[in-house]
């Protein structure tokens, strides 16, 4: 296996599938997680074990279901970022839920840019900096494009109503 020649972000989307299902799915209190995750994949335990170590690659169908189970996205968030995109929710929310959308962006906006001053004051950035601030304005970025989906979604309702 040291010998593997991982493509770009194969490993980070390795650690990231191992991570989720290891912790397994939400609603698992089973002694090993892992094994309710096959199932409803309908493959070997042996076969996820693969999958998740980065002996085998874990094919693309399975993926969505794997994220659905453990209710968490982190190898699609990967996979976002070695593409150079990022992925909308297929969701509709009430006005409400649009606000405090709004809302939650201004604030990670805040958080954000703190980061970038932080990283910026001593004309230094270290390999730390660079990681926590990038995560921030992946945040932003992705709650920038959640509520930009969002007003196009409710500009096309009303068009057509």
């Amino acid at each position: 296996m040291a010998d593997r020649k991982w493509l770009p972000g194969e490993k980070a989307f390795a650690d990231a599938l191992r991570a989720i299902v290891d912790a397994g799915p939400v609603s698992s209190s089973m002694p090993d997680p892992s094994k309710k995750i096959a199932d409803a994949l309908g493959v070997e335990y042996r076969t996820l074990r693969y999958w998740i170590t980065g002996e085998k690659r874990c094919p693309a169908a399975a993926l969505p279901i794997i994220c659905n189970l453990a209710h968490n996205y982190s190898p699609l968030d990967v996979l976002e970022t070695v593409a150079g995109r990022s992925a909308v929710p297929e969701q509709h929310r009430a006005s409400v839920a649009a606000v405090k959308e709004i809302q939650v962006m201004i604030e990670e906006v805040g958080e954000a840019l703190d980061h970038i001053g932080e990283a910026l004051s001593d004309d230094i950035i270290t390999a730390e900096e660079l990681r926590d601030t990038s995560k921030e304005l992946d945040d932003v970025i992705r709650q920038c494009r959640t509520v930009k989906h969002w007003l196009s979604e409710k500009y096309l309702r009303l068009k057509e109503g």
